[in-house]
């Protein structure tokens, strides 16, 4: 299953989500204080403000539905459009990510510094979509060969 390239974006794809969990997002300074955003809430030193769960479970919700559709190697048109699914769900991490965001701050935040974990969902959606594509392409070539027969 693993011998496809596909499924090994699939697998990287899954390896950077579940990274993403255990890396902070971004810092936010505020009038009172700096924050640490992460997928495990939100920090003012080593005391939580705000539980963040819904993005720990949709990071592992990512990764498993990576997972998942390796295995799915005879439907070929089904993961691809599951792998077109799962570049929309990188992206809808950013929109989570966004709300929490603003949602969690009524004062006005004065700076923010973004971390490396922040990437990683963008890179694995990147990879999806890399996915997509060589599944579609192993899908033209198993069409044409269907032809000459």
């Amino acid at each position: 299953m693993i011998q496809r390239k596909q499924s090994l974006y699939w697998l990287l794809a899954a390896i950077l989500a579940v990274v993403t969990i255990f890396l902070p997002f971004m810092q936010l300074v505020v009038s009172d204080g700096d924050y640490l955003f992460s997928a495990s809430g939100i920090f003012k030193g080593a005391e939580k403000i705000i539980s963040a769960m819904p993005i720990t479970v949709y990071l592992i919700l990512l990764a498993l539905i990576n997972l998942g559709v390796i295995f799915l190697y005879k439907k070929r048109v089904l993961q691809a459009r599951i792998s077109t699914f799962l570049c929309f769900l990188s992206i809808g991490f950013y929109c989570l990510l966004v709300f929490y965001r603003y949602m969690s701050f009524t004062g006005e935040v004065l700076n923010t510094q973004y971390s490396v974990g922040i990437i990683f969902p963008l890179i694995g959606g990147i990879l999806d979509y890399m996915a997509t594509r060589a599944v579609i392409k192993d899908e033209n070539k198993i069409k044409s060969l269907d032809r000459i027969r």
